[in-house]
């Protein structure tokens, strides 16, 4: 019986990244350089550019505020 796969949103969730990390390596995944980590972070956090739309108003044309 294979064990459970543990996922990286199971991992954050509990707060057991090392386990998850020891998983992937024996996997053989490769270590990532921290810049490459930082790099794809920003890429996802980036604020969203400036010729985006903000969202719909509300129905009842209130702020939301």
């Amino acid at each position: 019986m294979p064990s459970q796969r543990l996922t990286l949103k199971d991992a954050i969730k509990s707060g057991n990244l090392e386990a998850f990390i020891a998983q992937a390596e024996a996997d053989g995944v490769p270590a990532a350089e921290a810049t490459q980590v930082f790099e794809a972070m920003r890429a996802i956090m980036q604020q969203p550019e400036a010729n985006q739309t903000s969202p719909a108003p509300s129905r009842d044309g209130s702020g939301g505020k």
